[in-house]
């Protein structure tokens, strides 16, 4: 018996290794899959025919932005470091959760340079109000915890948009 209670601490510390490992393979398999999920987002966008109404300028960047956590880690900002869409740079940008209704501003002047005015505060209004509607289902309960409410966007947005 007693070579087995001195195998107990070398199988233990064994065990040990072998789940800290895991965890560590498991965090490498998150980090692998950000990576990709970077380069896709990336490519994505550069797929896309962005039409030129899309940029008040030549300058303009073409701006990628991040809404609350960031699990990409700096693997988006390696990914488009220096690069173009559209002939624009690339710009990431990280946003909080207030910065929410700023970027409902933001939407409704990009709308308008592509759609229209009308037609993109219909849009918007039409949105957030679904949101609005259904922020009570299981669903959108937890994953909208976090935003502004979509009636106080609404009431920003028909500001914006007044009839």
């Amino acid at each position: 018996m007693e070579p087995l209670t001195r195998s107990v601490p070398v199988h233990a510390a064994l065990i040990a290794v072998l789940l800290l490992g895991g965890v560590s393979l498991l965090a490498d398999t998150a980090s692998k899959e950000y990576q990709v999920k970077a380069v896709f987002l990336f490519n994505f966008a550069n797929f896309v025919d962005w039409p030129a109404k899309s940029f008040p300028a030549a300058a303009t960047p073409f701006v990628i932005g991040i809404l609350g956590d960031n699990p990409f880690g700096t693997y988006l900002d390696d990914v488009v470091r220096g690069e173009k869409i559209a002939n624009h740079p690339v710009e990431l940008r990280r946003y909080d959760r207030e910065d929410e209704i700023a970027a409902d501003s933001y939407a409704l002047n990009l709308l308008e340079r592509v759609v229209g005015r009308e037609s993109g505060c219909r849009a918007t209004k039409a949105i957030l109000d679904r949101l609005r509607r259904e922020r009570s289902t299981r669903l959108f309960s937890a994953w909208l915890s976090t935003h502004p409410s979509p009636g106080d966007r609404l009431k920003v947005v028909d500001e914006l948009c007044p009839a």
